[in-house]
C-alpha cells in the first residue's frame, strides 16, 4: 500500500512546514524587538527612532542563532519533500491496490465516500474504515 507510505512523507513535509514556521516566527520576535515602542502621551519623554544598538543586536542574534542559514537549510529540505511527495503521488494513482485506488479517489479527486462506495461497490463503512485506517480526515 503506496497510500500508507504517502502519509509519512506528507505528515514530514508538514512538520517540515512547521520547522520553518518556528524560525520565522522566533527572527519575527528578535526584529520586532528593534521596532519603536507605541507612544505614551503620558509619559515626559517621547522617543521616535530605533536605537542603533538595537538593530546592531538583532543583526548579532541573527548571526548568533544561525538564523537564516536554518531557514535556508529547511527550505532546501522542504523542496526536497515536496519532490518525493510528487513522486509517491504519482506512484498511488498508478498503483492498481483497491486501498490506493480509494485513498486517490478521496484524497486527490475529491469524490465522496458515498461515491467512491457506490462506484467500487463496497459499503460506506467499508470505505470510512478503509479510509481511517490510512489517514485521519
Amino acid at each position: 500500500m503506496i497510500c500508507v507510505e504517502y502519509e509519512d512523507l506528507l505528515r514530514q513535509y508538514k512538520n517540515t512546514q512547521t520547522a520553518i514556521n518556528d524560525v520565522l516566527m522566533e527572527k519575527e520576535r528578535l526584529f520586532t524587538k528593534t521596532q519603536p515602542n507605541a507612544i505614551r502621551y503620558d509619559k515626559d519623554s517621547v522617543q521616535s527612532s530605533v536605537d542603533s544598538t538595537m538593530m546592531e543586536s538583532y543583526v548579532i542574534a541573527l548571526d548568533e542563532k544561525d538564523i537564516e542559514k536554518r531557514l535556508k537549510h529547511l527550505k532546501s529540505i522542504l523542496k526536497d519533500r515536496e519532490e518525493l511527495l510528487a513522486i509517491k503521488e504519482k506512484e498511488l494513482r498508478q498503483s492498481r491496490d483497491k486501498w490506493d485506488e480509494i485513498y486517490c479517489q478521496f484524497k486527490f479527486d475529491g469524490i465522496s465516500p458515498e461515491k467512491i462506495a457506490r462506484a467500487m461497490g463496497y459499503s460506506k463503512s467499508q470505505i470510512y474504515r478503509i479510509l481511517s485506517s490510512v489517514t485521519s480526515f
